[in-house]
């Protein structure tokens, strides 16, 4: 199977991460009668990282506890359900190795879920969906900052004054420059591989702590008398995720194979040998090339042009073949 080198990552994940958190919006409120921060935060959840991004968009919507325990759940079961889904569809899905891996980093909800979802097929396709996985990840930074400014403009047209004078505070969510700054630290290894086991441990442990906490301020009944709804919501995104997410996948490698070759074609084309004029070998340049190097071929010519004689059919094909790359 041939596969392209230069499928950009980022946009896979970029076109995941926006259609789905805009599909559980739309969704969410307008066919299952879900209240915004629900849909929100399941959104948030399944574009993104899963529990960790619902977390994190908890302080943005200022969402209430039982409403971050049911997207969790939803995030959590659906993500279990892909891990044991994703290997059994792989033999069918036509992909190679890491274009697979690719595909399970793009569209399952958590890393450690995509960890187990990839490594099951090998290592090639686990180190690829690792990469595609992190880099979705980085984006729930500016995803916060944008959904943040979202929220601003919505209590902005609420509480506007009779004048509309009145304007919301921006909330910025310190904690994603936080998370940026510590990813780059990550990133260019400045602190002790000693010091980062360390912090991964203490990581975990406060993240139990907080859903801990959580489960902890949760009652079934509240859960139970939300319904079905968030579940149908998030099933509906689990089955974006795994069949429109194929779908884009084919999409990007197709179009990344089709515009690679299509650059190569034209670059052939416009390329012409090189030629001899007056003892001296000049080489005509693609228009793909600087335009500094056409600026000294002309130069060349213009100096040939006092040596020679301006009648030669030697100079007229140089001539003609100048202006046929300049067009």
């Amino acid at each position: 199977m041939r596969e392209s080198s230069q499928r950009p990552p980022w946009l896979i994940d970029a076109l995941m991460v926006t259609l789905t958190f805009l599909l559980a919006v739309q969704l969410g409120t307008r066919v299952f009668g879900l209240d915004r921060q629900t849909s929100i935060l399941i959104g948030a959840g399944s574009a993104i990282c899963g529990a960790a991004a619902v977390l994190a968009t908890e302080p943005v919507v200022r969402g209430q506890p039982h409403k971050v325990s049911v997207a969790v759940t939803t995030v959590v079961v659906f993500g279990t359900l892909g891990m044991f889904i994703y290997p059994l569809l792989y033999p069918h899905l036509g992909l190679s190795e890491r274009a697979y891996g690719i595909y399970v980093g793009s569209t399952v909800h958590e890393v450690a879920r995509v960890v187990a979802a990839s490594r099951s097929v090998s290592d090639v396709a686990a180190g690829a969906a690792v990469v595609e996985k992190m880099l979705r990840v980085m984006m729930l930074a500016p995803f916060l900052l944008l959904l943040s400014d979202a929220q601003r403009r919505d209590n902005a047209e609420g509480t506007a004054g009779p004048h509309g004078t009145d304007r919301a505070r921006v909330v910025i969510p310190w904690f994603t420059l936080l998370f940026i700054a510590t990813s780059a630290m990550n990133s260019w290894n400045l602190l002790p591989t000693v010091w980062v086991s360390c912090l991964i441990q203490l990581d975990s442990l406060l993240l139990a702590m907080a859903m801990a906490a959580l489960g902890l301020r949760t009652h079934v009944g509240t859960i139970r008398r939300v319904g079905v709804p968030p579940l149908m919501l998030a099933f509906a995104l689990f089955v974006f995720l795994t069949l429109g997410g194929y779908v884009i996948n084919r999409l990007v490698e197709f179009g990344a194979v089709s515009w690679h070759d299509e650059s190569l074609s034209i670059r052939n084309r416009l390329m012409f040998p090189t030629k001899s004029l007056e003892g001296e070998s000049v080489r005509f340049y693609t228009l793909a090339e600087p335009s500094i190097q056409w600026a000294t071929l002309r130069l060349k010519l213009r100096q040939r042009f006092r040596e020679s004689q301006v009648g030669s059919p030697r100079w007229r094909y140089g001539v003609c073949a100048c202006a046929a790359t300049s067009r």
